[in-house]
């Protein structure tokens, strides 16, 4: 006999050590048992086992153990009613043991080795094995020994099965079951109850294998604690013999999406000897979902365009929609197209993507969880999100932004300053007077030596003053000191003055703008700013909630909610910042913000707060998440996805240009003025050819009426010392004095 790696977890309904049963309980043959055996020889190699049942003594399941027990099985014994009741799990132990015998030396293990074993990584697979025999049924007493029913150990609750499932009448009739219903009503109901506490929905690729009468198979196929569960057998033994001695054994397996319309259903296969292997061409547990046979999946959404956009017919909350052209509706009629599902598109009721309020999760992750669906369009991954929901893989990340409006240019009557800074500026302000001190006092010591004229230090710094705007004087230094200093002063001014000349033009050409805002520190640098964010409490909203940062926190006291079309006036209007998903905006911008000319007063921030990986939300359990996954796979691999955005923004941006310029033939043909309130006259877009108007020269008329001021006040300021000291000013200028005059004689009057 093969060895095979197996685990096993025997849940029993008895919380002391099994003991072994009778010798009179036990059949010498069990057709069950070995059909089971050869289950799990030729198509459970490998997996995890776990074995359920609630009767003190199940005869089914130790016949199947003993089955088992020629291929090595270790196996864990749990307590059921140790996993209903968590508060008696401190009083138990766990072992693991090779047994020889069914239910021989094994203690309960805590409800704990359970959710280690499911929620285990690297599992090939996992199975369970439930017990769903009663002995008192007619059906069963051909091959089991009468015993009387088990006592409740826990109140039933049994869940009631969909209304839309479906079973083969072939060979399987259902006319009977309401008539046998009684059968095994207690064993159905605490099964389905173990199984709902178990949350085996969480896990849809855990093979079940059920044991019982042919009657209990559609309750338990049907149960919805295994409305996730995409392989479920169900083994009964029939009262038709195979040849002489052999005893059949019916399998009914559940199907997820085989019948018309996608709806589950049981089908029946041929009987067989149950002392014989299984055919080697049967599929007990085939692969995925490759045809859901047009069942329906339920949809809900929120428009984020490009990735997703619909269009309402009914104002009600939560009424289907009509999907339009968007990335996430190509994606979804891709793997709709492939996997053979039609689709439902709502909205949630409360409009909201979902964030935990109260500890209830509400928008889209809420319709999940609660499974009022089975997948959302686009979804941002987020770890309290995972605890609740699943998620397809990453197809595009959506970061999370700010936009605000572009700085306007500088005024231009600073134009003549900018070509310098500030320290530059003062460079020169400090060499020109530097030079001149220089220069008068090397004129001073050479006529002090040579006993010629030395001029003033006026006439020096008006010197080196007159070279640096281009006006040399006309008679330069006799002495060769002299000459050397003022012939290097005047190579200072000629490279100084070229590179002034060129930035000047240049600044006078192109408007001089500050640096716009990337970052969050330089947004809090601004005196007097806002911040905004629409009102879709998704994950943008729980990054300020939730942010540990205290400047953040302080942001989101005075966080601004309000919609799109109320934050974009403020953002023109400058000093806010509408903090919004990239892709989202970058296409909103592109269609109602940008001149023909793709000219935009918007400004797009460098820092990214949240990556915003982006994937369907799906709720727990999903059966067809796998395939689903692979098909996206496939579309990010082969650039389907990248191409698919590329085109959406192209065609959007064709519209919105389209419209505009339709817009404006509909408004100069009508002599009306075009809007362009949102873009100055710095920011139209227009590149005609340049001709420098007022608006560029206005420094310079500036700076002559500044100079005319300065003047016009110099020329006051000496009259008044004139008439005031006659004698003084007079000497002071070398001016004849006429002994019959009382004030100076002006040069002019001469």
């Amino acid at each position: 006999m093969m060895m095979m790696a197996v685990m096993m977890m025997v849940v029993v309904a008895v919380p002391q050590v099994l003991t072994k049963a009778p010798a009179m309980l036990r059949p010498a043959r069990h057709p069950l048992g070995s059909t089971v055996g050869h289950v799990v020889e030729q198509h459970l190699a490998g997996c995890h086992l776990v074995a359920a049942t609630w009767h003190r003594h199940s005869l089914g399941l130790d016949n199947v153990l003993s089955s088992l027990d020629s291929f090595q099985v270790a196996r864990i014994v749990l307590d059921a009613s140790i996993l209903a009741s968590p508060h008696a799990a401190a009083n138990t132990t766990t072992s693991v043991t090779a047994a020889s015998s069914a239910a021989t030396g094994e203690r309960a293990a805590s409800p704990q080795l359970w959710r280690r074993v499911m929620d285990g990584q690297g599992r090939n697979c996992r199975a369970v094995i439930l017990d769903v025999t009663d002995y008192s049924s007619s059906s069963s007493s051909s091959w089991l020994p009468s015993s009387p029913p088990p006592p409740p150990l826990l109140s039933s609750s049994s869940s009631p099965p969909p209304s839309s499932f479906s079973s083969s009448s072939s060979s399987f009739n259902t006319s009977s079951l309401s008539a046998n219903v009684a059968y095994s009503s207690t064993s159905v109901s605490k099964i389905d109850q173990l199984m709902s506490f178990l949350h085996l929905y969480l896990w849809p690729a855990t093979r079940v294998v059920a044991l019982g009468s042919h009657q209990a198979a559609e309750p338990v196929l049907a149960s919805h604690a295994l409305r996730n569960t995409a392989h479920a057998l169900f083994l009964a033994p029939s009262t038709t013999k195979c040849g002489r001695e052999g005893r059949c054994v019916m399998l009914l397996s559940r199907c997820m999406y085989c019948y018309p319309g996608g709806v589950p259903g049981v089908r029946v296969s041929p009987m067989w000897q149950a002392e014989q292997a299984l055919p080697s061409h049967l599929q007990l547990f085939p692969g995925g979902f490759e045809d859901m046979s047009g069942h329906s999946v339920r949809v809900v959404a929120k428009t984020l365009f490009p990735f997703m956009e619909f269009e309402r017919h009914d104002p009600a909350p939560g009424a289907p929609v009509t999907p339009m052209d968007s990335l996430d509706v190509r994606m979804l009629d891709t793997v709709a197209e492939i996997l053979n599902f039609t689709y439902v598109v709502r909205p949630p009721k409360d409009e909201q993507w979902g964030t935990k309020v109260d500890g209830v999760w509400t928008g889209m992750v809420g319709t999940l969880e609660a499974e009022e669906a089975d997948v959302s369009m686009m979804l941002f991954w987020s770890f309290a999100r995972k605890q609740v929901i699943d998620f397809t893989r990453i197809y595009t990340n959506e970061p999370f932004v700010m936009i605000t409006r572009k700085p306007r240019p500088l005024p231009q009557h600073l134009a003549l300053v900018r070509p310098f800074s500030d320290i530059v500026w003062t460079a020169v302000l400090f060499s020109t007077m530097l030079a001149g001190g220089a220069l008068w006092a090397l004129q001073k010591t050479w006529a002090s030596f040579s006993g010629g004229h030395a001029p003033s230090l006026s006439t020096s710094l008006l010197h080196t003053w007159g070279m640096l705007l281009e006006d040399p004087p006309v008679r330069t230094p006799s002495n060769t000191t002299g000459q050397m200093l003022v012939g290097w002063w005047w190579l200072f001014c000629l490279l100084l003055t070229a590179s002034y000349r060129s930035s000047l033009i240049a600044h006078l050409s192109v408007p001089t703008t500050p640096p716009p805002i990337d970052t969050l520190k330089q947004l809090l640098s601004v005196p007097g700013a806002t911040w905004g964010i629409e009102p879709g409490f998704g994950l943008g909203w729980d990054w300020f909630k939730l942010n540990q940062n205290p400047e953040v926190q302080a942001m989101f006291r005075t966080l601004q909610v309000m919609d799109m079309a109320d934050q974009m006036p403020q953002v023109l209007k400058g000093r806010h910042a509408f903090f919004t998903w990239k892709y989202y905006i970058k296409t909103i911008v592109a269609s109602r913000y940008t001149n023909l000319q793709g000219v935009t007063p918007i400004h797009m921030g460098l820092e990214e707060f949240v990556p915003g990986s982006t994937g369907w939300g799906v709720r727990k359990g999903l059966p067809f998440l796998p395939p689903m996954d692979r098909i996206h796979d496939r579309l990010v691999e082969a650039g389907l996805v990248n191409h698919w955005l590329d085109e959406l923004f192209e065609t959007a941006m064709k519209k919105a240009r389209k419209e505009a310029a339709a817009a404006q033939e509909e408004a100069e043909r009508k002599g009306e003025k075009v809007d362009t309130s949102l873009l100055s006259d710095d920011e139209s877009g227009k590149r005609e050819q340049l001709v420098l108007t007022l608006n560029h020269l206005q420094g310079a008329f500036y700076l002559l009426l500044l100079g005319v001021g300065v003047a016009s006040l110099l020329l006051v300021g000496e009259n008044v010392l004139a008439r005031s000291f006659p004698s003084q000013s007079a000497a002071s200028r070398d001016l004849p004095v006429h002994k019959h005059l009382s004030k100076p004689t002006n040069i002019l009057k001469l």
